[in-house]
């Protein structure tokens, strides 16, 4: 189960939206070693091409991790009140998780627990502290040097793309950790592909300011949109509301 599985009802965009704000509230409550995180790390993460989080993975205090558990089981049961038992079981085993944890012996031990549904809360547990990693980078570098594909904080693949309307610049946007960086206007995401004859794009009938860019030769896509669309905080919202462009692609054979 993703976020995207509980679909665009009013209440599953205020789902979305109140998990988005209580990420932002604990956001500010991470901690991020200023002995560990300086120019160098920066440097040394471009010149490699590894993702920050290689270097510095997360270090949420246990109880703050826990805590943030809790309130995010209290929000899946409020809004997907069909798994409440096994939100509740989540909740009452939140002792039990902490950073490095062996999620499968969890499972193993806890056999009404799927694996979806703990990934999820799990995935949006940790996500503050890629939040304020992500925030201390853009306050350290602008990352006019970083040209991968994937996020130069928590390693995601690009889930959004924007184009200036201006200038024309393209920026990749990464909807896990909201970081945002310039990448080549022509030019394949996945294979580096320049060659314009192979690279194309189409968008919904009623609105082509939601685009989809193409690459023939590999077969990817990314979503992209008009750079006045795009509000940092609620990357992804944006992206599950564009999950149309989704369907188009994967309907016409492209992956992403």
């Amino acid at each position: 189960m993703s976020l995207i599985d509980l679909g665009f009802s009013k209440k599953g965009q205020a789902l979305y939206k109140k998990i988005i704000a209580l990420q932002e509230e604990l956001k500010s409550q991470q901690v991020i070693p200023e002995d560990q995180f300086n120019q160098d790390i920066v440097a040394d993460m471009i010149r490699d091409g590894a993702p920050l989080i290689s270097k510095l993975p997360p270090c949420m205090g246990r109880d703050t991790f826990q805590d943030t558990i809790h309130r995010l089981c209290l929000l899946f049961i409020q809004y997907v009140p069909e798994r409440k038992g096994e939100i509740e079981e989540i909740m009452n085993l939140r002792s039990q998780f902490y950073a490095g944890m062996d999620i499968q012996a969890i499972l193993k031990e806890h056999k009404q627990i799927k694996a979806d549904l703990l990934a999820l809360i799990l995935e949006n547990a940790y996500r503050p502290y890629y939040l304020a990693l992500a925030e201390k980078l853009r306050n350290l570098n602008d990352l006019n040097t970083w040209e991968k594909h994937y996020c130069p904080v928590c390693g995601e693949t690009a889930s959004l793309a924007s184009l200036d309307e201006q200038d024309g610049q393209r920026f990749l946007w990464c909807s896990y950790c909201t970081t945002g960086w310039h990448f080549r206007r022509l030019a394949c995401l996945e294979c580096g592909n320049i060659n314009h004859e192979e690279l194309k794009y189409f968008y919904l009938e009623d609105d082509s300011n939601l685009q989809v860019h193409t690459c023939t030769k590999c077969k990817s896509y990314i979503k992209t949109v008009r750079r006045g669309v795009i509000k940092q905080k609620n990357l992804p919202l944006i992206d599950a509301q564009t999950v149309c462009l989704d369907l188009l692609a994967e309907r016409e054979g492209y992956r992403r």
